[in-house]
């Protein structure tokens, strides 16, 4: 299934917006990719679209945005990235300035609020400091993860329809309004 691409500066406006509610506004690094990804997994299944564009492996511990993993373990520098979001230390990174939340729409803000409650604020008072692994326990039951065994598999978007138990032809109809959106990116982007 093609896709648009990768959209880097809506990517740092959902970190950041993660970042910016959490206590400290600091956070695990683990626990923003995890959330990053839950997102963009019920925003594909509820809108057939996703925030960012990003695509999705399987690793040892779940499912990840595998654009954002990278800019956030710093395999890929980022100036814009690194203007918003701390190098990781200690397993945390740290909100450096406020979020620009410009290319984000109200549903999206809406979205991403469900899923910090959900996933951060009602795990974090239920577990305790442990939360961050029950939420990796949690990615690891998604029926599109596989266990890679230390290496990565990718995560095909059709995956992560079949799990909402969307159709063979609510899937189709998907990838192919995908494909357009995608031709339409492309084209606009070589001009």
């Amino acid at each position: 299934m093609n896709r648009p691409q990768f959209n880097a500066k809506k990517a740092i406006e959902v970190a950041t917006y993660f970042l910016s509610k959490s206590p400290k506004q600091s956070e695990y690094h683990l626990l923003i990719i995890k959330l990053m990804y839950l997102a963009e997994r019920k925003a594909f299944q509820k809108w057939g679209r996703l925030i960012t564009w990003d695509r999705f492996v399987s690793m040892d511990h779940g499912p990840v945005p595998s654009q954002t993993f990278n800019r956030i373990n710093g395999s890929v520098r980022d100036d814009e990235w690194e203007n918003y979001i701390s190098d990781i230390q200690d397993h945390r990174v740290k909100l450096r300035k406020q979020p620009d939340v410009s290319e984000l729409s109200e549903a999206e803000m809406e979205l991403l609020d469900e899923i910090f409650h959900t996933f951060s604020e009602d795990y974090r008072a239920k577990y305790g400091d442990e939360f961050r692994w029950k939420v990796v326990d949690y990615t690891h039951t998604l029926p599109e993860w596989r266990d890679p065994h230390g290496s990565t598999f990718p995560i095909e978007l059709e995956d992560i329809l079949k799990a909402d138990k969307k159709s063979k032809e609510e899937i189709q109809q998907i990838s192919e309004e995908l494909e357009a959106v995608a031709a339409i990116d492309n084209l606009l982007a070589s001009v």
